[in-house]
């Protein structure tokens, strides 16, 4: 019965679009990647086309059947994922965007957060299990509705739809047919009470966002409908939306509680699957999975920059021809010279500053391309290192072990250099497309095309482990290095 049958997960991130095609032994029978651009109108702005996005994620899904050989009728189910905290904005009538996407990693929104939390009262810390952050939709939302004039005009009129990326792209996926969102990306609006998972009357009319524009929260293991037939001439079922950052995690094989992972993308995200609803500083909580019986909570630290500090190696700086280069040239020296980096393009998630600036220090006249190559790297691990000390005193768990994944895990240097700044054993995934294979695999689970996700998720190969290499004092001396640049690099944009 499952001979010839198959699963397509949909990763839409921030940097590129994904779709891999799974046959039941779970083994990707093909995959394609689209490249998503990101504008910056302004320093510390952020902004994505709507429907340039939808374009390439649906270029991305034909591709990757063709390219299997897999035609549309012999697909099981449609799993999506899609980066969370990005606020769209469209017409419900013709689905047509209004004006860009504001993407998670803006910080436009940080004056207003701060407003709302100095009146912000303790059933509202209670309700969010925590503060008002910059990349949570429901103030993206607010200022696309106060600064947009046709936004304006829609919402007077009904005429307007707002929502995380994973409802924009349901709605064309389903030909304007679905209006829901999943639970894990309902939880970054902070519009939401995290006990509940609805929308709370107290959130709305304090961040002051129409509940009438917001779609329908839904469980992430929910049928949520079909694929309209004009994009694969035949009706798919989208069988499960998640989060790209809890679908990278179960893409890694992480169901258990306690399990933690890594995702390394365009930003770097640190969960760990904790079961229930817990808080503290720099640790937002989140739904790692949901169906109509249970929800799993994990605590997530965040970085707004992680590979995107590659990318800037390449585009800003010109010191590297192309990502594989890193290695290369980082491996050339044993450290970075005293050189530290600081990646706060877009403010720091831990310690919370979104007034921090990037910062480039230690150099001098001796400092060389590998030097500065290198402190990039070590500048993203440092950054892990203070997201796991965050999300184990949150959680109250001892992580002693770490699954990694994303694109940037590819990196032989940069895991090993992880390992040494955490002091803890990594395993990186053989899936580089953990996000949309984990998309895939719940997908397959709702259909019944596997039987659960410890059998979906048991099919996940590590390729490789990173064991610490340096000493403890070594450690420390580099941490506290860090730790005196990011004081430098703090507040300052006030």
């Amino acid at each position: 019965m499952t001979l010839h049958r198959y699963v397509l997960g949909i990763d839409q991130g921030t940097t590129y679009s994904k779709a891999v095609v799974l046959n039941y032994e779970g083994e990707v029978v093909a995959r394609s990647v689209r490249q998503v651009p990101r504008y910056f109108p302004q320093r510390g702005w952020v902004e994505q086309d709507a429907e340039e996005i939808w374009s390439n994620t649906l270029e991305a899904a034909r591709v990757a059947l063709a390219d299997a050989r897999v035609s549309p009728n012999q697909l099981e189910a449609i799993g999506l994922c899609a980066q969370m905290g990005t606020a769209v904005v469209w017409n419900r009538s013709n689905l047509r965007s209004i004006g860009r996407a504001v993407s998670w990693q803006d910080n436009r929104t940080r004056g207003m957060c701060e407003l709302l939390n100095s009146t912000r009262t303790e059933k509202v810390a209670a309700m969010l299990a925590g503060s008002f952050v910059t990349n949570a939709t429901g103030p993206k939302i607010k200022w696309l509705i106060d600064n947009d004039f046709a936004v304006q005009s829609g919402v007077a009129q009904g005429n307007v739809a707002a929502g995380s990326m994973s409802s924009w792209i349901l709605a064309n996926l389903s030909g304007n047919q679905i209006f829901s969102v999943d639970y894990a990306s309902a939880a970054t609006t902070q519009l939401v009470d995290l006990h509940t998972l609805t929308y709370h009357d107290e959130l709305l009319s304090l961040v002051e966002v129409p509940r009438a524009v917001l779609p329908q929260i839904r469980p992430s293991g929910d049928i949520y409908g079909v694929t309209s037939r004009e994009l694969f001439d035949v009706e798919v079922p989208i069988s499960s939306v998640l989060g790209d950052i809890p679908a990278s995690a179960l893409g890694a094989g992480s169901t258990r509680i306690g399990d933690t992972t890594l995702s390394l993308g365009t930003g770097a995200f640190l969960l760990n699957n904790t079961g229930e609803v817990c808080e503290g500083p720099g640790v937002l909580p989140i739904v790692v999975d949901a169906d109509g019986f249970e929800v799993v909570y994990g605590a997530l630290g965040s970085a707004n920059v992680s590979g995107a500090a590659v990318e800037w190696l390449q585009s800003g700086l010109g010191l590297i021809g192309d990502p594989t280069e890193v290695d290369g040239i980082a491996s050339q020296v044993p450290d970075s010279g005293g050189v530290v980096f600081v990646p706060a393009f877009a403010g720091l998630a831990m310690p919370p500053d979104p007034y921090a600036t990037g910062l480039l220090i230690g150099l001098g006249q001796e400092t060389t391309r590998a030097n500065i190559v290198r402190a990039v790297l070590e500048g993203m691990a440092f950054q892990v290192r203070d997201m796991l000390q965050a999300v184990s005193s949150g959680s109250g768990q001892v992580i002693s072990s770490i699954r990694v994944t994303g694109g940037a895990s590819a990196s032989d240097v940069l895991m090993q250099i992880l390992a040494d700044t955490l002091g803890v054993p990594l395993e990186r995934s053989a899936f580089t497309d953990s996000a949309a294979i984990g998309a895939a695999f719940r997908a397959g689970v709702g259909v019944g095309f596997w039987a659960s996700l410890e059998e979906a998720s048991g099919m996940h190969r590590p390729n490789a482990t990173f064991e610490p290499r340096t000493s403890a004092d070594r450690r420390e001396h580099r941490y506290v290095l860090w730790k005196k640049a990011v004081r430098r690099a703090q507040h300052w944009e006030t």
